[in-house]
């Protein structure tokens, strides 16, 4: 019996390994790297062959090789470092104190003064062309004319200097102020402070390294406060108008838009590019600085500092006039009054006697009342407290009112 359970276990347990239901696992491939998938025909190799041919025949050329060993432009440190470069400027080379320290020829430095003034700004470092509505709108404001002084004062004080941003002509004059700005001082010039979140606060840099950014800041406020040569003011002022007092709105506008009317190839929205500008003014220019008189300019501006002076001592003047009327009014008041006061007629008296009569009773009768109840003795005084007390209170029933919303619409309201 115990053989036949063994036999049919033997088979069970035979049958189930040959029916396994656990997959087999398959055998790895093994990863083919750095092989071509396709092959290269005799005629393609012959292709590749002829480009490389052509490619070396210009590649081995002396031109070629000597344009590899220049340095390009992104190897450059600043945009401008190759036209610091192109000038042999060392420190001695500079001529006084003030820009431009004799680098740029006087005639054409004072119209770049006032070019940089007139254009419109774009701050804080450069400005664009002369356009005649932004012009007009900073010289005039909301006036429609002004005097010769008032146009002066706009020009030299309210309009700040900004390089010219663009152009051949000015293009060179500032990039040597910049660099006179830097031998004067012994700086050197170093890389700009790129705004990123990595640089809030400012590098770390040596004290006698600037930015070149730093350096067109502080040029222009140098050249802001020099100001504008009085003769280039006046020549100004002439082109526009002959008048030597007034000068209008409507004739600046009109000169300004006939010039620019006349220019070739504007860009849309230009005005007068400082090209332009100092080909229609440079010779203006220099005859006014020809025939510019020193001396007489001197003269003239201490007649008006006199003048001025005067004029305001004049008013200090009235204003301690005016002082001493207004102390001498509040102390002799009292005399004045009395040297116009008139003397009030006896039957006027009578009148405020009787008018005020009534009110005088009045107060005279609350007095006595008053001194009634003081003379009261005690025990009166207790006996008509609680008689006072003992009387019962009688509310009043309110009086209904209608609303104000009622009464607008005529309602009222019923007690």
């Amino acid at each position: 019996m115990m053989e036949c359970i063994y036999a049919t276990a033997k088979k069970r347990s035979n049958t189930s390994k040959s029916k396994s239901l656990i997959p087999k696992k398959k055998a790895k491939e093994k990863p083919t790297f750095n092989k071509a998938k396709m092959t290269i025909t005799a005629e393609q190799r012959k292709k590749i062959d002829e480009l490389y041919r052509a490619h070396i025949a210009v590649t081995d050329t002396p031109a070629y090789v000597e344009k590899l060993s220049l340095n390009t432009y992104t190897e450059e440190s600043s945009p401008y470092l190759t036209l610091f470069q192109s000038e042999k400027i060392t420190k001695d080379d500079l001529i006084g104190i003030d820009q431009p320290f004799g680098l740029v020829p006087p005639d054409r430095y004072e119209l770049w003064k006032l070019c940089g003034r007139v254009c419109d700004p774009e701050p804080p470092i450069s400005s664009q062309s002369l356009t005649p509505k932004q012009f007009t709108q900073r010289l005039f404001g909301n006036k429609f004319e002004l005097t010769k002084d008032e146009f002066n004062y706009n020009i030299d004080y309210k309009m700040r200097f900004y390089a010219p941003g663009y152009g051949d002509i000015f293009f060179i004059d500032k990039v040597r102020c910049w660099r006179a700005w830097f031998l004067f001082r012994d700086y050197k010039e170093g890389r700009e402070d790129l705004p990123t979140y990595r640089s809030i606060h400012q590098i770390l840099r040596p004290k006698d390294e600037f930015p070149l950014s730093a350096a067109m800041l502080a040029v222009n406020y140098e050249i802001h406060r020099q100001g504008v040569h009085p003769a280039i003011l006046d020549m100004f002022w002439k082109f526009f108008t002959d008048d030597e007092e007034i000068i209008k709105r409507d004739i600046v506008t009109c000169k300004l838009n006939w010039i620019v009317d006349r220019l070739k190839k504007l860009d849309p929205g230009e005005g007068i590019s400082p090209d332009n500008f100092y080909h229609i003014f440079i010779e203006p220019a220099r005859e006014a600085l020809k025939h510019f008189h020193k001396d007489s300019f001197v003269r003239d501006q201490h007649r008006r500092m006199r003048e001025s002076d005067i004029y305001q001592k004049v008013l200090s003047n009235n204003k301690a006039l005016r002082q001493r009327y207004k102390i001498l009014t509040a102390a002799y008041l009292e005399e004045i009054r009395s040297m116009y006061k008139t003397p009030t007629p006896t039957f006027y008296r009578r009148y405020e006697r009787r008018r005020l009569a009534g009110y005088f009773n009045l107060l005279a009768d609350n007095y006595e009342r008053n001194q009634r109840r003081r003379a009261l003795p005690p025990e009166l005084v207790e006996k008509y407290k609680a008689e006072r007390a003992a009387k019962p209170v009688v509310k009043k029933k309110r009086e209904k009112r209608p609303s104000k919303r009622n009464k607008k619409l005529g309602r009222g309201v019923a007690n």
